[in-house]
């Protein structure tokens, strides 16, 4: 397994690197980034078609930042809110739904940054 990263992760120093089947790539550069590390949903309890969106965003920088968030299920906007992000820090944001899961669902953090892969899911 290739592994292509910064290392600036939870764990990088703990994985086996030395294994034969492991190998990090690492990709030095900026580090001015804010993403998006988890999005899914789940079904709430109660009556059928109830869920709940969870999207974590984690912000890698050293400084607070804020950030725009979109949350849409096909054509539908769920979700438009503005993040408040500490330094290394993460935030995990639910937001219920209830309706039919149709289409594509889409997180979208609307910032401009180093890494701009990890801002949409």
């Amino acid at each position: 397994m290739v592994v292509i990263s910064d290392g600036a992760f939870d764990g990088a120093e703990e994985l086996p690197w030395d294994s034969p089947h492991l190998r990090l790539v690492r990709v030095e550069g900026p580090s001015d980034n804010v993403g998006i590390i988890n999005f899914e949903f789940r079904r709430a309890p109660g009556p059928p078609g109830r869920y709940e969106a969870m999207v974590s965003v984690r912000n890698f920088t050293p400084r607070p930042l804020s950030a725009p968030l979109t949350l849409t299920v096909g054509e539908k906007r769920l979700v438009q809110e503005n993040v408040e992000i500490a330094p290394q820090q993460s935030r995990v944001l639910i937001h219920p739904y209830e309706g039919t899961l149709s289409g594509r669902a889409t997180a979208v953090l609307g910032i401009e940054d180093d890494f701009p892969t990890d801002n949409q899911a």
